[in-house]
Protein backbone atom coordinates (compact mmCIF):
# COMPACT_ATOMS: atom_id res chain seq x y z
CA UNK A 1 0.00 0.00 0.00
CA UNK A 2 1.22 3.51 -0.88
CA UNK A 3 0.89 6.71 0.87
CA UNK A 4 0.10 10.42 -0.46
CA UNK A 5 0.34 13.22 1.38
CA UNK A 6 -0.38 16.82 0.56
CA UNK A 7 -0.83 20.34 2.43
CA UNK A 8 -3.43 22.79 1.84
CA UNK A 9 -4.04 26.48 2.02
CA UNK A 10 -5.81 26.20 5.32
CA UNK A 11 -2.81 25.05 7.13
CA UNK A 12 -4.29 21.41 7.35
CA UNK A 13 -2.09 18.31 6.21
CA UNK A 14 -4.02 14.89 5.04
CA UNK A 15 -2.44 11.49 4.10
CA UNK A 16 -4.36 9.19 2.10
CA UNK A 17 -3.51 5.26 2.11
CA UNK A 18 -3.76 4.17 -1.99
CA UNK A 19 -3.87 1.24 -4.03
CA UNK A 20 -5.48 0.02 -7.18
CA UNK A 21 -8.55 -1.83 -5.75
CA UNK A 22 -10.12 0.93 -3.48
CA UNK A 23 -10.28 4.41 -3.36
CA UNK A 24 -7.88 6.23 -1.51
CA UNK A 25 -8.35 6.12 2.37
CA UNK A 26 -7.47 9.22 4.75
CA UNK A 27 -5.08 7.89 7.23
CA UNK A 28 -4.06 10.32 9.25
CA UNK A 29 -5.44 11.52 12.66
CA UNK A 30 -5.04 14.87 14.51
CA UNK A 31 -6.73 18.42 14.09
CA UNK A 32 -3.20 20.34 14.79
CA UNK A 33 -2.79 22.63 11.39
CA UNK A 34 -0.59 25.52 10.91
CA UNK A 35 -1.75 29.23 11.03
CA UNK A 36 -1.04 29.85 7.28
CA UNK A 37 -0.75 28.18 4.10
CA UNK A 38 1.01 25.30 4.09
CA UNK A 39 4.40 25.43 1.32
CA UNK A 40 6.12 21.78 1.18
CA UNK A 41 5.56 18.31 2.79
CA UNK A 42 7.57 15.36 3.25
CA UNK A 43 7.70 11.88 4.96
CA UNK A 44 10.77 10.03 6.52
CA UNK A 45 12.29 7.26 4.29
CA UNK A 46 10.84 5.07 7.36
CA UNK A 47 7.34 6.30 7.11
CA UNK A 48 7.15 7.03 10.88
CA UNK A 49 7.30 11.08 10.67
CA UNK A 50 5.64 13.46 8.22
CA UNK A 51 6.77 17.16 8.02
CA UNK A 52 5.32 20.25 6.99
CA UNK A 53 6.54 23.70 6.51
CA UNK A 54 4.23 26.88 6.43
CA UNK A 55 4.10 30.60 6.09
CA UNK A 56 3.75 30.52 9.58
CA UNK A 57 7.35 30.70 10.24
CA UNK A 58 7.28 26.86 11.36
CA UNK A 59 7.55 23.12 10.38
CA UNK A 60 5.64 20.84 12.29
CA UNK A 61 6.67 16.88 12.76
CA UNK A 62 3.97 14.72 13.18
CA UNK A 63 3.70 10.80 14.07
CA UNK A 64 1.88 9.26 10.93
CA UNK A 65 0.14 6.94 12.91
CA UNK A 66 -1.30 9.19 15.79
CA UNK A 67 -0.90 12.78 13.27
CA UNK A 68 0.24 13.98 17.15
CA UNK A 69 2.50 17.10 16.39
CA UNK A 70 5.88 15.07 17.78
CA UNK A 71 8.22 18.57 17.33
CA UNK A 72 7.78 22.24 16.23
CA UNK A 73 10.71 23.75 14.02
CA UNK A 74 10.70 27.69 14.13
CA UNK A 75 10.63 30.96 15.29
CA UNK A 76 11.65 30.91 19.35
CA UNK A 77 12.22 33.26 21.94
CA UNK A 78 15.29 33.05 23.95
CA UNK A 79 17.96 34.74 26.03
CA UNK A 80 20.66 35.52 24.98
CA UNK A 81 23.47 33.10 25.45
CA UNK A 82 20.64 30.55 26.23
CA UNK A 83 20.67 28.73 23.02
CA UNK A 84 24.41 29.05 21.03
CA UNK A 85 21.78 27.93 17.35
CA UNK A 86 19.32 30.60 18.48
CA UNK A 87 20.78 31.87 14.92
CA UNK A 88 18.71 29.09 12.77
CA UNK A 89 14.97 29.31 14.20
CA UNK A 90 13.03 30.25 11.36
CA UNK A 91 11.60 33.64 11.69
CA UNK A 92 10.46 34.17 8.09
CA UNK A 93 8.14 31.66 5.93
CA UNK A 94 9.58 28.03 5.51
CA UNK A 95 9.70 27.20 1.93
CA UNK A 96 10.98 23.66 1.94
CA UNK A 97 11.87 20.88 3.92
CA UNK A 98 13.57 17.57 3.42
CA UNK A 99 14.86 14.59 5.32
CA UNK A 100 18.05 12.39 5.19
CA UNK A 101 17.72 9.06 3.64
CA UNK A 102 19.14 7.83 7.32
CA UNK A 103 16.29 9.54 8.99
CA UNK A 104 18.82 11.23 11.80
CA UNK A 105 18.07 14.68 10.23
CA UNK A 106 15.84 17.17 8.59
CA UNK A 107 16.89 20.51 6.83
CA UNK A 108 14.46 23.78 6.71
CA UNK A 109 15.06 26.57 4.22
CA UNK A 110 13.23 29.59 4.53
CA UNK A 111 12.37 34.07 3.23
CA UNK A 112 15.07 34.94 4.71
CA UNK A 113 17.93 32.61 2.85
CA UNK A 114 18.28 30.74 6.36
CA UNK A 115 18.83 26.26 5.84
CA UNK A 116 19.04 25.42 8.82
CA UNK A 117 19.51 21.59 10.01
CA UNK A 118 17.55 19.89 12.76
CA UNK A 119 18.04 16.27 14.83
CA UNK A 120 14.77 14.83 13.46
CA UNK A 121 14.63 12.88 17.00
CA UNK A 122 14.28 16.08 19.64
CA UNK A 123 13.64 18.78 17.01
CA UNK A 124 17.33 21.06 18.19
CA UNK A 125 19.03 22.59 15.41
CA UNK A 126 22.48 21.19 15.24
CA UNK A 127 23.61 23.56 12.07
CA UNK A 128 22.53 27.04 10.38
CA UNK A 129 23.96 28.34 7.32
CA UNK A 130 22.59 32.05 5.54
CA UNK A 131 22.27 32.77 1.52
CA UNK A 132 21.57 36.34 0.50
CA UNK A 133 17.91 35.59 -0.28
CA UNK A 134 15.52 32.85 0.06
CA UNK A 135 16.09 29.29 0.13
CA UNK A 136 14.46 27.65 -2.59
CA UNK A 137 15.52 23.71 -2.65
CA UNK A 138 17.22 21.82 -0.31
CA UNK A 139 18.60 18.05 -0.61
CA UNK A 140 20.78 14.82 1.36
CA UNK A 141 22.92 12.60 -0.54
CA UNK A 142 21.87 9.07 -1.07
CA UNK A 143 24.43 8.14 1.99
CA UNK A 144 23.22 11.21 4.04
CA UNK A 145 27.03 12.54 3.87
CA UNK A 146 26.47 15.31 1.73
CA UNK A 147 24.06 18.21 2.22
CA UNK A 148 23.34 20.72 -0.46
CA UNK A 149 20.77 24.23 -0.73
CA UNK A 150 20.05 26.33 -3.46
CA UNK A 151 18.95 30.16 -3.55
CA UNK A 152 17.51 33.11 -5.09
CA UNK A 153 20.31 34.51 -4.82
CA UNK A 154 21.96 32.56 -7.63
CA UNK A 155 23.79 29.87 -5.47
CA UNK A 156 24.19 26.41 -4.15
CA UNK A 157 26.14 25.48 -1.25
CA UNK A 158 27.40 21.89 -0.66
CA UNK A 159 28.62 20.35 3.04
CA UNK A 160 30.19 17.83 4.10
CA UNK A 161 28.42 15.79 7.19
CA UNK A 162 30.80 13.68 9.87
CA UNK A 163 30.47 12.70 13.27
CA UNK A 164 33.01 13.19 16.28
CA UNK A 165 33.26 11.01 18.77
CA UNK A 166 30.38 11.75 20.63
CA UNK A 167 28.39 10.88 17.33
CA UNK A 168 27.18 14.62 16.98
CA UNK A 169 27.21 15.70 13.50
CA UNK A 170 30.36 17.64 12.03
CA UNK A 171 29.46 19.83 9.15
CA UNK A 172 32.17 21.24 6.68
CA UNK A 173 31.56 23.36 3.81
CA UNK A 174 32.72 21.92 0.89
CA UNK A 175 31.99 24.06 -2.78
CA UNK A 176 29.93 27.03 -3.93
CA UNK A 177 28.51 26.29 -7.05
CA UNK A 178 27.23 29.84 -8.93
CA UNK A 179 24.74 30.47 -11.36
CA UNK A 180 25.48 32.95 -14.04
CA UNK A 181 21.57 33.63 -14.81
CA UNK A 182 19.27 33.68 -11.75
CA UNK A 183 18.06 31.70 -9.06
CA UNK A 184 18.83 28.25 -7.93
CA UNK A 185 15.30 26.77 -8.03
CA UNK A 186 16.14 22.48 -7.65
CA UNK A 187 19.11 20.81 -6.29
CA UNK A 188 19.53 16.77 -6.42
CA UNK A 189 22.43 14.12 -6.01
CA UNK A 190 22.99 11.82 -8.72
CA UNK A 191 23.15 8.03 -7.58
CA UNK A 192 26.59 7.73 -6.36
CA UNK A 193 26.48 10.34 -3.98
CA UNK A 194 29.24 12.13 -5.70
CA UNK A 195 27.75 14.73 -8.55
CA UNK A 196 25.89 17.26 -7.22
CA UNK A 197 23.13 18.52 -10.17
CA UNK A 198 22.13 22.13 -10.40
CA UNK A 199 19.09 23.56 -12.25
CA UNK A 200 19.07 27.79 -12.66
CA UNK A 201 17.09 29.86 -14.55
CA UNK A 202 18.67 29.53 -17.71
CA UNK A 203 21.05 27.20 -17.64
CA UNK A 204 22.25 23.19 -16.04
CA UNK A 205 25.33 23.18 -13.84
CA UNK A 206 26.50 19.95 -12.85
Amino acid sequence: VSRVVSGSLDGTVKMWEIDEESSPKKVLPGVERHKEAITCVAVSPDNRIVASSSFDHTVLLRDTTTGEVVSSLGYKTVEANQDKYVFGYHTSPVYCVVFSPDCSLVATGDEAGNAVIWDSNNGRSLFAHKHSRAVLTLAFSEDSRFFASGSLDGESRLWFISKNENGIPIFKHVSKLSSTSGAVFCVAFSPPSMNLIVTATKELMV
